[in-house]
């Protein structure tokens, strides 16, 4: 049996790889980090990266990535005993990638809607998928993606190569009829004046 106090047995767990503090001169921190932010990190990275790639370029979404997470990370034990953490921690991201750039042009009727248009018909993220990195519900993500109004002949031009390609997704399927009726495909994005409240 190991001595709690070996080396071997040490209980600290680090940054995940690419996402090192760094202490005001620089310098990189030793931060101890709880197994279940591991296990979030784990979960929501990707979707995270490709949506900050939908709005900003590659070095630049990825420092913004890495802010989001330091700042849920600095937050853990906030985040988790709010009703969703996977909300507070959207919530973060959306407010890094939003300080750094505008909105696309896609009109919407709220911030919500946005997220979940980007999410399904940028990024390439199924319903369950865009509910879980949003800490919506799905019947709510649902919702936002069959009230909205779009037409085909606004469409802007393409902006980039889909963000999450390096993983190997396929195209938004249309979920089961069983799952009230289908949500649209991916659409043509339209441009022009939406709300926004952010």
């Amino acid at each position: 049996m190991r001595k709690p106090d070996s080396p071997s047995h040490s209980p600290r767990r680090h940054l995940p790889s690419g996402s090192a503090a760094r202490g005001s001169a620089g310098t990189v921190l030793d931060v101890a980090l709880p197994a279940a932010f591991e296990g979030f990190y784990a979960l929501h990275h990707h979707r995270y990266l490709a949506y900050a790639l939908a709005h900003l370029d590659r070095h630049t979404a990825e420092a913004t990535v890495r802010e989001a997470f330091g700042l849920l990370a600095t937050n853990w034990p906030h985040a988790v005993s709010r009703l969703s953490p996977a909300a507070y921690g959207w919530r973060q991201l959306v407010d890094s990638v939003h300080a750094r750039t505008p909105p696309l042009p896609i009109p919407v009727d709220s911030p919500e809607q946005y997220d979940a248009i980007v999410l399904h018909h940028i990024v390439g993220c199924e319903l369950k998928e865009i509910a879980a990195t949003t800490g919506q519900e799905p019947s709510k993500i649902r919702y936002l993606l069959r009230s909205w109004k779009h037409s085909a002949a606004q469409a802007p031009e393409p902006r980039a190569p889909t963000p999450l390609a390096h993983v190997n997704r396929r195209p938004p399927a249309t979920p089961p009829a069983d799952e009230s009726g289908p949500v649209r495909g991916p659409a043509p994005l339209p441009t022009g004046a939406g709300r926004w409240w952010r």
